[in-house]
């Protein structure tokens, strides 16, 4: 096998050089639009290799709703979708994982303090977020750890307050409406109630 070629360029140019004969097996490919390798195979198709890393500009932000199925990290000024108001910038990769599945776009992101899950539909954009322990307790949010603590200390005050309170307060008044309720009963009464034979 003869020693491999090494080509630069866009994606798309480096496969409009392949249909066009210019590039040929065995070559490896350094896709500058995507940061990535790629390695020609005996086919003649583009093997990727590793993540492809895209960067956005200012001018020409990264759409994410428009990537192919797959994993990605993204830098620079990218947006959700096309019609999207917001544009985020990054300036060290975040990873997004596409997928489509019955014409619904999933985009999972992925940061260092956060997950959010987008959903997108001809109709509309939703999105659920999952965000760190951490974040939540830096910004005064409860766990569920959190509120299984809260919860029991919380049963316990309760429990020794009927204790040390109520229970002063109610059994001497319970004491009384018994003591109201039982009278003296003479021996002569009790006698009486079970006859001699």
């Amino acid at each position: 096998m003869k020693a491999p070629v090494f080509t630069h360029g866009t994606y798309e140019n480096t496969i409009k050089a392949i249909q066009e004969g210019k590039i040929k097996y065995p070559a490896y490919c350094w896709i500058t639009n995507k940061e990535q390798y790629g390695f020609l195979n005996k086919n003649n198709e583009l093997e990727t290799i590793g993540i492809p890393v895209l960067t956005g500009t200012l001018e020409k932000q990264i759409i994410l709703s428009e990537l192919d199925d797959g994993l990605y990290e993204i830098k620079g000024q990218y947006k959700i979708t096309s019609e999207s108001e917001t544009v985020f910038f990054s300036f060290t990769p975040i990873s997004c994982i596409i997928q489509t599945i019955n014409e619904v776009k999933k985009i999972k992101h992925i940061t260092s303090n956060e997950i959010v899950d987008y959903t997108i539909t001809s109709e509309e954009i939703t999105s659920d977020t999952y965000i760190t322990e951490s974040f939540l307790q830096k910004h005064g949010y409860a766990t569920e750890d959190y509120v299984d603590l809260k919860t029991e200390a919380l049963k316990q005050e309760i429990e020794d307050n009927i204790e040390s309170l109520i229970e002063p307060i109610v059994r001497p008044m319970v004491e009384e409406v018994i003591d109201d309720d039982i009278t003296d009963v003479s021996n002569e009464e009790i006698e009486s109630l079970f006859p001699n034979e």
